[in-house]
């Protein structure tokens, strides 16, 4: 008789001794955290352990798990990398999945080969997820493409920050001489030196030069000029350097520096689900948005006596798209089907499409409900919410409160990166009042007194991220 095998038979069994773990040395991307690739996302969310260097896009970090243990390892922090190389090695042995995430590509003057090379000579399982190089990357940000059918077919990269140990030199006579594009990393420290080496050599000193810094952030700061006139500018890091004619092409492929939220860094205090849906749209306007879930929003274990409080109500008020999820999740542990009830549910634009997708019936606050008044009609909210209280009274309605969700605690991983840059936000929004206070009593005074000559504001009740542009009309105005 043929041996039926389950999956878990297929698999090796270790025994009384742990699953062992494995290091991903993904590339992040050079700055856009939209850059990361699928894999490197994925990988990234089931990390134990995520050791990242100092240019990454932090704003990403909020993917980890909330247990996830985050341990910066960039130069600014007097890290060496004998070091991150044996913290990567016991953390694997103690049988923890562990990313080492690294800026733009790790294989591209990245030091990400030295690093799967230790790990290999110390038989760890070791996989490279590639990313988007800042070689294209912060180029096509500025506008310059490396090759264009007219004018370059070819390109050449090179670092200005050359391993003088190394058996062989950068060949800088033939790259001043070279036919096409040439793209010089780490250019700030050296860019003089470089670039006056290459006039020197004979490259043509009307070359056009483009230096750009902190390419595809919001930061973005971008110099042009000849060669002979850029040899003598002084850069700060990270920079990048483009020679050659494809940099006369910026003035009309230029596009990411028309964005009219750019130069904006916004702190978004709100849960997880939630931030990351309404931070797609401000980063689509060109502002960083970096997510802080200080709270999440869960069912209560007990909340049965609730059931016959909802019979008689007209609504069940979802004033936040963040309640949607957790207040299903409480309807299903009861058992209760939200189709079969005779109220329904009124949400923002943006529940639409859960409510949608599971046949549930609902009205939208600001196109069904608003205009016709709400004079008596019964509302129950999940949870206390003074806010929505008062707004939904101030418009007639009888409120109540129900006792289906609770406050709990979140993003501890990431409060420390968070208090490190505060003072870099220009702009901090905060879900509802409930995430304000949570903020403040995470942060403290500290948190209090860097806000005071900032922008403000805390979402009102039934906030529509469908209507970005108009809800957040104060971020769009020139100053």
């Amino acid at each position: 008789m043929r041996k039926r095998h389950t999956l878990t038979s297929l698999l090796p069994s270790y025994g009384k001794y742990p699953v062992a773990g494995k290091v991903y040395i993904v590339g992040a991307g050079p700055g856009d955290p939209g850059l990361i690739t699928c894999r490197g996302l994925e990988v990234l969310k089931k990390a134990d352990v995520v050791l990242y260097d100092d240019l990454i896009p932090h704003e990403i970090l909020v993917h980890c798990k909330e247990e996830a243990e985050l341990i910066p390892v960039g130069k600014r922090r007097n890290v060496t990398q004998e070091q991150i190389n044996y913290v990567m090695e016991q953390k694997a042995k103690e049988g923890k999945l562990v990313v080492r995430l690294k800026g733009g590509d790790p294989f591209i003057f990245g030091r990400g080969g030295e690093e799967v090379e230790y790990l290999v000579e110390k038989d760890i399982d070791v996989e490279v997820v590639p990313g988007v190089s800042s070689l294209y990357a912060v180029p096509a940000y500025a506008g310059i493409p490396l090759t264009h059918r007219r004018i370059s077919s070819c390109f050449c990269a090179a670092t200005c920050h050359e391993d003088p140990q190394k058996d062989q030199a950068i060949n800088w006579a033939s790259i001043a001489q070279f036919k096409g594009t040439v793209v010089l990393f780490m250019g700030a420290k050296n860019a003089k030196e470089t670039l006056q080496r290459l006039l020197a050599l004979g490259m043509d000193p009307d070359t056009p030069v483009t230096a750009i810094t902190w390419g595809a952030t919001t930061r973005q700061k971008v110099i042009e000029g000849k060669l002979k006139e850029m040899s003598s500018i002084d850069l700060v890091s990270p920079s990048l350097i483009v020679l050659g004619d494809v940099c006369n092409l910026r003035f009309k492929l230029n596009w990411f520096e028309k964005r009219p939220l750019l130069g904006k860094e916004i702190l978004l205090v709100t849960p997880k689900e939630e931030g990351l849906f309404l931070s797609s749209f401000l980063k689509e306007k060109g502002a960083k948005v970096f997510v802080f879930p200080v709270l999440k929003y869960e069912p209560k274990a007990s909340c049965k006596e609730e059931i016959q409080r909802i019979k008689g109500l007209d609504f069940l008020a979802i004033p936040r798209r963040a309640l949607l999820t957790p207040m299903l999740r409480a309807f299903n542990r009861l058992g209760l089907d939200l189709r079969e009830m005779r109220f329904e549910i009124l949400c923002p634009a943006d529940g639409k499409p859960i409510l949608f997708e599971k046949g549930i019936p609902y009205k939208l606050f600001e196109i069904d409900v608003k205009k016709d008044g709400l004079k008596g009609r019964k509302i129950g909210l999940p949870m206390k919410d003074k806010a929505t209280y008062m707004f939904l009274s101030d418009l007639g309605a009888e409120v109540y409160f129900l006792d289906f969700l609770e406050v709990l605690p979140s993003g501890k991983n990431v409060s420390k990166i968070i208090e490190e840059h505060l003072d870099t936000f220009t702009t901090f929004v905060f879900g509802d009042q409930v995430c304000l206070e949570a903020y403040l009593d995470r942060f403290g005074e500290k948190g209090e007194k860097v806000m005071e000559k900032k922008e403000k504001f805390i979402l009102p009740p039934f906030f529509d991220c469908l209507s970005l542009e108009t809800n957040f009309s104060t971020l769009f105005k020139k100053e």
